[in-house]
């Protein structure tokens, strides 16, 4: 039995932010899972190098202990820089620049900016596209372990060319997101998009001048089950998900002459991850992928937005198409579709 609960090492972060991710309390039963998963919480937060549980009377028979949580603090500032070169579209040059503060005033809140330019040699773009971050994350909504986020972008990137005209149109889009996460349990998380509101300006590259501006208002949960060994390097185990989406004009999308969006889209993964043999470094790894996208208003000037159609593999994916083709499923002609 938990006897009492004391803290060593916290000298910045606020004791309470390191008692909500315990899972036990006072006067209540401990056991060595209990003790790990506390451990792993308390890890996963990115704001101690060390942790280290242990009770007082270790190697005694007394019922009763005392559990002492200690710390080692880590440096809550965050700088990352970098630079990189490819192939894509004759050559791609990417950077990134970005600054987090994962724990502003020792109450476990961060806030992050990134900026990630972007520019391709290939005559068609030649432009310097760019996306730019700003995050607030609040890790206790409701007095519990409950995160918000609140999420604002600004992305100017390559979007396709025009059929008539051979002219470069670029997207620009300009949107903000209000995001509820939640660990169900060990394995299942929660992502629930409150709100994201989103308005996106098609411009040509040489003038600027607006083609198209659309409002995409959406809401909607993704779920998420995760039991691999390790996240960054797995060997074993699987990852899956389920994202649904719906957007209406109730919630803000455009809805005028030009067009209506009203949609329901959903998407979902399985990834099983297995080593070729017990003593191999070589992990196979099997996934497969699907989704549905449905344009629910019957008005003439209707559509789902390009931006939200499927996409044919890329360079992440075994099929390997190159990032300019138009792999798009739905295409304009597939379930009467608008890009």
């Amino acid at each position: 039995t938990v006897r009492n609960i004391t803290l060593k090492g916290n000298t910045f972060t606020k004791d309470y932010v390191i008692r909500r991710e315990l899972t036990f309390k006072e006067n209540e039963i401990l056991t060595p899972e209990m003790l790990n998963e506390s451990v792993t919480r308390l890890q996963s937060l990115g704001f101690f190098n060390r942790v280290q549980i242990r009770t007082l009377e270790e190697g005694t028979n007394l019922a009763d202990r005392t559990v002492e949580v200690e710390v080692t603090e880590a440096d809550p500032g965050l700088f990352t820089i970098g630079a990189g070169v490819n192939n894509e579209r004759d050559l791609t040059f990417r950077g990134y620049l970005g600054l987090a503060y994962r724990n502003l005033g020792g109450t476990g809140r961060g806030i992050v900016f990134r900026v990630d330019p972007k520019y391709s040699t290939d005559p068609n773009i030649a432009y310097l596209e760019n996306r730019i971050t700003l995050s607030y994350i609040e890790p206790f909504i409701f007095n519990n372990r409950n995160v918000g986020r609140i999420n604002l972008i600004r992305d100017q990137s390559y979007f396709g060319i025009e059929k008539d005209t051979s002219r470069t149109i670029m997207l620009e889009t300009n949107s903000i997101g209000f995001i509820l996460e939640k660990e169900v349990l060990k394995n299942l998380k929660v992502t629930y998009t409150a709100y994201n509101f989103a308005n996106q300006r098609e411009f040509y590259r040489d003038n600027k001048d607006a083609r198209k501006t659309l409002n995409i208002a959406k809401t909607g949960p993704l779920f998420e089950f995760d039991n691999r060994n390790d996240v960054f390097f797995p060997s074993k185990g699987a990852y899956s998900f389920l994202n649904l989406e719906y957007s209406d004009p109730l919630l803000g999308s455009s809805a005028n002459n030009n067009i209506t969006i009203q949609f329901a889209k959903a998407n979902a993964g399985y990834t099983w991850y297995q080593k070729l043999s017990k003593n191999s470094d070589w992990v196979w790894a099997s996934s497969v992928r699907g989704g549905y996208l449905k344009n629910l208003s019957r008005k003439d000037n209707s559509g789902v937005p390009g931006q939200e159609d499927f996409f044919l593999g890329g360079r992440t994916t075994i099929r390997g198409f190159d990032a300019s083709e138009q792999e798009r499923i739905p295409n304009n002609y597939d379930l009467n579709v608008s890009s």
